[in-house]
């Protein structure tokens, strides 16, 4: 007879103690590596960018502001979360804090949040256009208000319509950074630089708005390199300003009088800093500037240069592309980019035997490709090239010039510097955004001034859009699709597994 199966445990006391004490030991270890990690995570770290085209990437201008930053800094974010720019600035904002912590942001939503919007508003005295949405950096009792309407860039577009004329503002370029960065270098270094526009000469206007001769989009980006824009007339006893940072010759049409060329020279042999452009309009005039520049070893060339293999299309070989760069640190950037001036003349550097310890040292900036063409003879706006007198070659189209303290003479402001441009209108609201051209413009004003920490520049971020055009038909099948197809697809897969588990 057999005897009846006795239940026993299927572990005994000790292998119990033994799993037991093992699950133990693993989830310690497992929250010990954690915590380990997470405390690693805290002193190195790095983040990356795997946006489209990396559009929350800082540029390195803004990482080393960020990385200088010993002062606390307070932003607040006074806007409505409504609007489309919310995210975008958050977001953004959120990057330079991960930089340096010393960066603080407060958010103040006007609409839910009265009381203390009201404070925001008496306290920086914000106008009827900032009292909405703006971004107001501070440091040490300095502020910087900056309004919505500067975040973004944006033109007008016509939407379809079968009725009616219907037009949108499409954006076209976030400007967030630009601001930002900015606004940083303002409220933390509050001692700004003067620069000041000759003026008297019929010279381009630095207010002006107008689209082919209007500089207002320089002065704007002087503005947000923490650079004061003034205009200066040295007309009678007036000297060149003992502040004057930056004196700006933005291509005169009309000759200079000797008196006002010698208080140019002057200013240049006390360490002046000194931008002077010229255009195609004046290659038949003498300006006096030519003999000045002439002294510092730079030719204005009485020219029009041209290059078949480097012309913008639809501009008949009147705006030209350049990529080919000198060295130096106001180019060295922009290898791989482009600068597009519009009929520039040619600017290079006097041609003389052994220097000297006094003489300037002058390196052309740009130049053409090996296929360039200098013409001399324009008549009726037509220009014509002499084969046989026209050599083909690399024709420059800038120069910088620096010398240091002239000997004998007190030079409270340091070495004297001058950057030349054959081209003007390259600077003009209209041709300011094409290619590299604003970057040019920063590196070359920041190297005049002495600040090669903000050599690297920031430009506007595109805006993309994205449409998906559908028909009616199609409209009401993605709306079946998305309140039909995909909850049935979800209850017929619940109910497939209930019927095999059913089994």
């Amino acid at each position: 007879m057999k005897e009846p199966l006795q239940d026993h445990p299927s572990f005994s006391a000790g292998r119990k103690f033994s799993a037991g004490f093992h699950v133990l030991a693993s989830t310690v270890a497992m929250l010990a590596v954690v915590l380990m990690v997470n405390y690693l995570a805290t002193r190195h770290y790095t983040r990356r960018d795997l946006s489209s085209a990396a559009q929350w990437q800082l540029s390195p201008l803004t990482q080393r502001v960020m990385q200088s930053l010993t002062n606390e800094v307070r932003v607040t974010v006074f806007f409505n979360p409504d609007r489309d720019l919310y995210t975008q600035v958050i977001s953004l904002l959120k990057e330079y804090m991960a930089i340096n912590p010393k960066l603080s942001l407060r958010l103040v939503n006007p609409r839910t949040n009265p009381v203390e919007a009201q404070n925001v508003i008496s306290q920086h005295k914000l106008t009827p256009g900032q009292d909405k949405n703006s971004v107001i950096f501070e440091c040490q009792g300095q502020s910087k208000v900056i309004p919505a309407a500067w975040l973004l860039d944006s033109e007008l577009e016509q939407m379809p319509s079968e009725t009616e004329r219907v037009f949108r503002k499409r954006p076209t370029a976030f400007k967030g950074e630009l601001a930002f960065t900015s606004a940083l270098i303002s409220v933390t270094h509050p001692k700004g630089r003067r620069a000041f526009f000759l003026q008297d000469h019929r010279e381009h206007n630095p207010i002006s708005t107008d689209e082919q001769v209007g500089y207002s989009k320089f002065t704007a980006l002087l503005l947000e390199n923490n650079i004061q824009p003034e205009l200066l007339s040295l007309l009678g006893s007036a000297e060149v300003p003992v502040d004057c940072h930056l004196l700006i010759i933005a291509a005169p049409l009309d000759p200079l009088p000797q008196e006002e060329l010698d208080k140019i020279a002057r200013y240049l042999d006390h360490g002046g800093r000194l931008l002077v452009l010229f255009n195609n309009n004046t290659m038949t005039k003498r300006l006096g500037l030519e003999k000045v520049l002439a002294n510092w070893g730079v030719v204005v060339g009485e020219n029009l240069i041209l290059d078949d293999t480097r012309k913008v299309e639809k501009s008949r070989g009147r705006q030209l592309s350049l990529n080919t760069f000198g060295s130096h640190p106001i180019v060295d950037p922009l290898n791989g980019s482009t600068v597009q001036l519009l009929m520039p003349r040619s600017v290079s550097a006097v041609k003389s035997g052994t220097p000297s310890a006094d003489t300037p040292r002058v390196v052309e900036l740009l130049y053409t490709s090996d296929q360039g063409l200098a013409a001399t003879d324009i008549r009726d706006g037509v220009v014509y090239v002499n084969p046989a007198r026209s050599v083909r070659g690399n024709y420059p189209l800038m120069a910088a010039v620096e010398k240091g303290t002239v000997r004998g003479v007190a030079a409270g402001r340091g070495s004297t510097r001058i950057v030349v441009t054959g081209d003007s209108f390259f600077l003009s609201n209209q041709m300011i955004d094409s290619g590299a051209n604003r970057d040019f413009a920063g590196h070359a004003v920041n190297w005049l001034l002495d600040r090669t920490e903000l050599l690297a520049g920031i430009g506007p971020r595109a805006v993309r859009e994205y449409k998906l055009n559908l028909s009616q038909t199609q409209m009401v099948a993605v709306r079946w699709a998305l309140l039909g197809g995909m909850p049935g697809a979800v209850l017929f897969i619940g109910l497939l597994v209930w019927l095999r588990r059913r089994k």
